[in-house]
């Protein structure tokens, strides 16, 4: 884990994400927040330790606590740990429910879930969702960042590499005509290498930009980029589309998002991974 600046590992890294965990919780519960804590059934890890971490949260004011069996995932550090059978499950459950009380009904729900646990999601909790998720990353900054930037090779599509890209086209509402943009310049990336150096370079060359359309980008630009204010979008299609939905804090067309899951990788996609260094 990162501290700030300083990479921590090991027990001095577990050490501090705990004291902050606990520290958080003490917070949300001074300001009368319900506080629900998760814990994953690790056996022969942390099954024999599951009790002292109920004791410790629920002193410190925890509400429930979620007692949620591994699922070994392949390629993961934890692949080849068995789960937990269901007897070791109910153990658990039962013993930490004396100490405060237990969620059993979990569906491992993502962190972004919205609705309730059984019900489909209704029309409005979907537009929500979606309004939410494709907003301005500052929508009080939208007035100091009036405009789109776009990766294109040909000036139609939005079918370029960020780390390909030697110049971007800036786009403009049109105000003559509604629903239209027009160019209101070109401005050049910066040089390739530099690292994440090039990419807060090119966060101060946008900095009046609102969204970056890209056909893909790597995790490091799209980090820095965003730390920076600056909504990185990849999409492939056409232009006009992506900056109808980004103008609008709509979602990119389904048809028009990504089609590929990792930089690089894809069909879409013809760099090696290098050029977003």
């Amino acid at each position: 884990m990162r501290d700030g600046k300083r990479p921590l590992r090991g027990e001095e890294a577990a050490a501090v994400l705990s004291a902050r965990q606990m520290d958080a919780l003490v917070k949300l519960k001074s300001r009368g927040i319900t506080t629900k804590v998760n814990t994953i059934i690790m056996p022969g890890v942390n099954d024999d330790h599951i009790h002292d971490v109920a004791k410790k949260v629920s002193a410190l004011g925890a509400d429930i606590m979620n007692l949620m069996p591994l699922v070994p995932v392949k390629g993961a550090a934890f692949q080849d740990l068995p789960p937990p059978d269901t007897m070791t499950t109910a153990r658990l459950r039962l013993q930490c429910g004396q100490l405060l009380p237990q969620m059993t009904h979990c569906a491992r729900c993502r962190a972004d879930a919205v609705g309730y646990i059984g019900e489909d999601m209704t029309t409005e909790q979907h537009d929500a969702l979606n309004h939410y998720a494709n907003a301005s990353l500052n929508p009080a900054e939208n007035d100091l960042r009036p405009f789109v930037a776009v990766a294109t090779m040909e000036g139609a599509l939005v079918n370029q590499h960020l780390g390909e890209a030697e110049k971007f086209l800036i786009y403009e509402k049109n105000a003559s005509q509604a629903g239209n943009y027009r160019i209101k310049e070109i401005r050049s990336a910066p040089p390739e290498g530099g690292g994440e150096e090039r990419w807060a370079e090119l966060a101060t060359t946008l900095k009046d930009c609102r969204a970056l359309l890209v056909n893909a980008a790597g995790p490091t630009p799209m980090k820095v980029l965003t730390q920076h204010g600056l909504k990185v979008v990849e999409m492939e299609g056409l232009i006009d589309e992506g900056l109808r939905a980004v103008f609008a804090d709509k979602p990119i067309p389904a048809g028009m998002k990504r089609r590929f899951t990792s930089c690089g990788a894809g069909v879409t996609c013809k760099g090696t991974g290098n050029g977003c260094g």
